[in-house]
């Protein structure tokens, strides 16, 4: 991945973000915890009483987006700095081999503690597209992400989900 794309997802969440004048790292790691969770949820790797698992592929796409859009969030929470997106676009880049090893390791709890105890927000991000080269494109991951963003905009506005409790952000 290379460095504008991630600077224009930055831009993305920024943007949204701005909307919410509550969002503080706290609720934004237990959220991105929730959605590594919700991901998960989707392989159904540890229903082993089912014959066809896994939720449909468009639906683990929409669960990972939102991985992505909790660790930028966190990124611009912590003030991500273009030293960290070198980093970021590095991580990307050498996690080959070790990405099939990973998701197989989700069935294993302990393996995930490190998702829950870990502070550095570049890191789930650089763990989502990890994960995501598995099932999906980068193009594709990137794409889910920026719908999701239509999504939370519309929710916003209130014009997507109304009857879900989102409020609109200029209420």
């Amino acid at each position: 991945m290379e460095t504008k794309t991630i600077k224009e997802l930055l831009d993305i969440q920024k943007e949204f973000d701005a909307r919410i004048p509550t969002k503080n790292e706290h609720d934004t790691r237990i959220a991105l915890i929730v959605e590594w969770f919700e991901f998960i949820n989707t392989l159904e790797l540890f229903k082993n009483w089912k014959q066809s698992k896994g939720k449909s592929r468009e639906t683990q796409l929409e669960e990972l987006a939102d991985v992505v859009a909790f660790s930028l969030s966190g990124m611009l929470i912590r003030g991500v700095s273009d030293f960290d997106l070198s980093a970021t676009v590095f991580g990307l880049n050498n996690f080959d081999g070790y990405t099939e090893e990973l998701i197989t390791d989700f069935n294993d709890v302990g393996t995930f503690e490190i998702l829950v105890t870990e502070e550095d927000f570049l890191i789930h991000f650089v763990l989502a597209f990890t994960v995501g080269k598995l099932l999906f494109s980068e193009e594709e991951l990137v794409e889910a992400y920026k719908r999701k963003m239509e999504v939370n905009h519309g929710r916003q506005d209130g014009t997507h989900d109304t009857d879900k409790g989102y409020t609109k952000g200029d209420e």
